[in-house]
Parts: C-alpha cells; sequence; structure tokens
C-alpha cells in the first residue's frame, strides 16, 4: 500500500522530501533512480555507530526514513 504524501518539508536537486507524520519522513527521486546503494550505506554507518536517520521502508524511487532533527550535515557549524 502506498505511503500517503504529506506536505513537502525538504527540496533538492534531486528529490524531494515529504512529511509522513512527526517521526518519518518520505524521500521520492524525481528521475526514478534506484537510492539502493545510498541505503545499504546509511544502514552501514549506522551499523558502526555514527547518528543516521533509519530507513523504514524502501520502493524505490521512494522510501521512508526517521526524521532527523538538527543542523544540517552541509551547513558549516558557527565559530565558537
Amino acid at each position: 500500500m502506498p505511503t500517503p504524501l504529506g506536505p513537502v518539508v525538504a527540496s533538492g536537486a534531486f528529490a524531494d522530501v515529504y512529511a509522513i507524520d512527526e517521526a518519518r519522513v518520505l524521500r521520492r527521486y524525481r528521475s526514478g533512480r534506484d537510492a539502493s546503494g545510498e541505503v545499504q550505506l546509511l544502514a552501514h554507518v549506522v551499523a558502526h555507530g555514527f547518528p543516521a536517520p533509519g530507513c523504514s521502508r524502501r520502493t524505490a524511487p521512494t522510501w521512508s526514513w526517521s526524521a532527523c532533527t538538527g543542523r544540517p550535515c552541509c551547513r558549516p557549524s558557527s565559530p565558537a
């Protein structure tokens, strides 16, 4: 059963992220590309103790993740 799309919470060059509920988001690649490698990489880093969102359901090009809060990884932190 497809996951209903909620409001767009982020949009990038290749994908859009929709809110499913307060704990999950759905990411969908516009091109339909398969992101299995990305899912495997995140599972690998989580298995080694690094913080990363967990994938709860995947059907390429769409999958749902646990929502994360905090500073984006690509934005430099403010100087102390």
